[in-house]
């Protein structure tokens, strides 16, 4: 436990990610990977053919990193792992003696970290610090309350300085340390809730009404509403369908600023992370899991800062490093066999029947299954059928409302009212869920759009034949 949750171990975790341009959900998916390989649900014989499926890496880049990993990140553990590592890394053929070289040094390292005192790490006051952010959420290396207290914190004074934070490892810290805390203890998840719900910070400057009381504005007071008008029990989850619902009708929304109501919807969103935390863990995979939201623009940010931009990289580059859910299932035969699999069970699951598919998609879409939500899109669009869930069926209207208000799209949401069947709905419901609810890069959604543009064209449809491009001067793609 030392070792796992040193900051030592963490360091060296994210140094290792970095140099193999890992995305943040490829973060994620390693961090629950090695995860289970400590907690020993994983065999460290199996650690490539895991990394192969949970990462979806190719057989040699699986083999690559799977070596790496085990030399530089679980050696150093290998009297806990009782030899297996070193076996391991010997029939792979790896290089031993480099590796021992490395864990010497590393050891040395987690063991200097042992040594400091607790109280060094948390006795310094917040308020004393330049950057209140500076020291919060690093893994300790004894006591998991130690994170709990500094998560806390966050949660309870620091959530929108989090988001402005332009160092953006701080949110992918805190995503991996809330994360691995709730599934390590399930009383952890009381106590974040309530840090937010009793968070002072502010948005908005008007009063809040609140079933006959008027509250200020801080954040605690925005969930106590929002608590309270999107769920009708308290141990409910928490739906997309009443936080549509909310953003529709509630009067203090209403009043906000277009950079206030962006605000106020991160806040939710995290909230809403964690209320819906374990719900989320039993339906989705955990790489898809997430705390504090990263955006497609945090995404490409993170990888500009961190590692290559994606429209930098030359193709087979980006075909190793950065394949996104088109690329993985609409690329190589092999690829695409298994998006037609995944058609096909779409098929055989709804009979292509209009209420059937508009079910099963939306399910998928509340919880932001990657390959279904792009193959059932695709059923749906050769069915005709997608401009019939957008313009007649309340769960999607719900949506796309939401969608339109969240990011004060006025004009939008009026031309909307008038006609839900206009294409520029359908083209906007399509980037909104790639974009927005997958976190997919604009040359990567606009990727597959094109291929959906395809779909449109075969049918005539001319008005959603130009969905997106292939721009030739930036060798990207493009939304039109």
């Amino acid at each position: 436990m030392k070792f796992v949750l040193s900051e030592t171990a963490s360091d060296n975790f994210i140094d290792l990610c970095d140099e193999f341009y890992f995305t943040v959900t490829r973060i994620g998916q390693a961090a629950e990977l090695f995860r289970d390989i400590f907690n020993k649900k994983v065999k460290v014989a199996s650690l490539p053919l895991a990394m192969k499926k949970r990462m979806e890496l190719d057989k040699d880049r699986a083999d690559f990193y799977a070596q790496e990993f085990a030399g530089r990140y679980l050696l150093v553990a290998d009297e806990y792992f009782e030899g297996q590592v070193k076996a391991f890394i010997e029939k792979a053929g790896g290089d031993l003696v480099k590796y021992q070289e490395f864990t010497d040094e590393y050891s040395k390292k987690i063991e200097d970290e042992v040594k400091v005192e607790k109280e060094e790490k948390v006795k310094e006051s917040v308020s004393e610090k330049v950057n209140p952010l500076e020291g919060l959420g690093e893994i300790s290396d004894e006591d998991p309350e130690i994170d709990v207290k500094d998560m806390v914190n966050v949660l309870n004074k620091y959530v929108l300085t989090t988001y402005n934070d332009e160092d953006l490892l701080n949110r992918v810290d805190y995503n991996i340390v809330i994360t691995s805390l709730l599934l390590i203890e399930k009383s952890y998840h009381h106590q974040f809730l309530q840090a937010m719900l009793t968070n002072a910070e502010t948005i908005g400057t008007h009063k809040i009404k609140h079933k006959g009381e008027v509250l200020s504005p801080t954040i605690g007071h925005w969930l106590k509403d929002f608590d309270v008008n999107t769920r009708d029990k308290k141990d409910e989850k928490i739906s997309t369908l009443s936080k549509a619902k909310y953003y529709n009708e509630n009067e203090n929304i209403q009043k906000l600023k277009p950079e206030e109501r962006k605000s106020l919807d991160k806040v939710f969103d995290l909230y809403e992370n964690i209320r819906n935390f374990y719900s989320n863990v039993e339906r989705m995979d955990l790489s898809d899991v997430q705390i504090f939201p990263f955006s497609d623009k945090d995404q490409q940010d993170f990888l500009e800062k961190y590692g290559q931009s994606v429209e930098d990289k030359t193709e087979e580059e980006t075909s190793t490093k950065t394949k996104d859910i088109f690329e993985m299932y609409m690329g190589e035969a092999e690829d695409r066999e298994e998006m037609e699999q995944a058609e096909a069970e779409i098929v055989e699951k709804t009979g292509k029947e209009r209420n059937k598919l508009a079910e099963w998609l939306y399910t998928e879409i509340i919880a932001r299954h990657r390959i279904n939500i792009v193959a059932g899109l695709k059923v749906a669009i050769e069915n005709g059928l997608l401009d019939d869930f957008i313009s007649k069926d309340p769960r999607y209207i719900d949506l796309m409302e939401a969608h339109y208000k969240r990011n004060s799209l006025v004009k939008e949401l009026e031309s909307f009212n008038l006609k839900k069947s206009s294409p520029d709905h359908i083209k906007n419901f399509l980037k909104y869920l790639l974009t927005e609810r997958l976190g997919m890069l604009e040359n990567h959604a606009a990727r597959v759009a094109v291929q959906y543009s395809n779909i449109y064209r075969s049918q005539g449809n001319h008005e959603l034949a130009q969905l997106a491009y292939y721009d030739v001067e930036t060798g990207s793609f493009k939304w039109m």
